[in-house]
């Protein structure tokens, strides 16, 4: 049986601005598509939805047909919910058992985005499937010939980072294109040193930089990847975790950031969101976020 990608569309204009991008990631895994809609008005049934005079029901007819989804095996759900709209997309993936949810987001800004976060930060929340963001106001260039031109894996050198590694791999495999293993020494000041003399902060991060290159070369070359047409670069930065990993993507032109998941462990995780929810805010495309569950193996 083929996998299935549940893709949740609001609206037409949401539909349109992504259909492109979600039919290449379907074809290049393979997978069939479930054009999610959930809604308030009274049409959960495809067959109503002819007759309907919802302005979404609408606008949505016949999109599974749509030729940027050939070769997708496409078919649209819309449904009527009393649930929060999170909880109707998670229950709709359990539903389908679907390998993946799409969700194509403008991300929040001010006081919403830090009290609540974007729908895509509260599906990662909830949901235990992958969960790969699309970003509405994001134009894909004319040279990128599949969904993305670059992976790009962000490890904190975890445990589960070898197992990431294969993933992000086999996904660039799938995409046509190449994959970066991406780490940032996070850059840091003391601003006491009680027994007194000079702290060298430099030399401090320097050293954790040749830690961190030997124990990814090591992992890179224990999945293949250390050389050949289709290795993966290994890419070390620093500065501020997040804007690091912003600046690194902002030198590709269509990247795909995968993010490992270990959920929420602490109480700043529980105030701000988890390391995954918070590089949906930050990231300038697509982000694929991966649950603990999907890496052991």
């Amino acid at each position: 049986m083929r996998e299935k990608i549940l893709y949740c569309v609001a609206g037409r204009s949401g539909f349109d601005a992504t259909k492109r991008e979600a039919g290449d990631i379907a074809r290049a895994l393979d997978c069939d598509l479930v054009v999610y809609h959930a809604g308030f008005r009274p049409w959960t049934l495809l067959e109503r939805i002819a007759g309907s005079t919802g302005h979404e029901a609408h606008e949505l007819r016949g999109v599974e047909g749509d030729a940027a989804l050939d070769g997708c095996h496409a078919a649209l759900e819309a449904e009527e919910t009393r649930e929060s709209l999170v909880e109707a997309i998670v229950d709709a993936a359990e539903r389908h058992a679907v390998r993946m949810i799409l969700v194509p987001t403008h991300g929040r800004s001010g006081l919403a985005h830090l009290v609540q976060g974007s729908v895509a930060e509260l599906v990662v929340r909830e949901s235990d499937r992958e969960v790969m963001t699309l970003r509405l106001d994001a134009e894909k260039p004319a040279a990128v010939a599949g969904p993305f031109d670059r992976v790009v894996l962000a490890t904190d050198l975890a445990e589960r980072t070898p197992q990431a590694l294969r993933h992000a791999r086999d996904l660039a495999a799938r995409f046509g294109c190449g994959s970066t293993l991406l780490h940032v020494v996070e850059s840091f000041a003391l601003a006491a040193y009680p027994m007194g003399g000079v702290v060298d902060v430099v030399g401090i991060e320097n050293r954790m930089e040749e830690t961190a290159r030997e124990l990814m070369s090591r992992w890179v070359a224990a999945v293949g990847g250390a050389e050949g047409p289709d290795r993966t670069e290994i890419a070390i930065e620093k500065g501020p975790v997040l804007s690091a990993i912003r600046d690194h993507l902002e030198r590709h032109e269509r990247p795909l950031l995968v993010v490992p998941s270990e959920g929420r462990d602490s109480v700043e995780d529980s105030l701000i969101g988890s390391h995954a929810e918070r590089a949906l805010r930050i990231a300038n495309g697509s982000v694929l976020v991966i649950p603990k569950g999907s890496l052991e193996f």
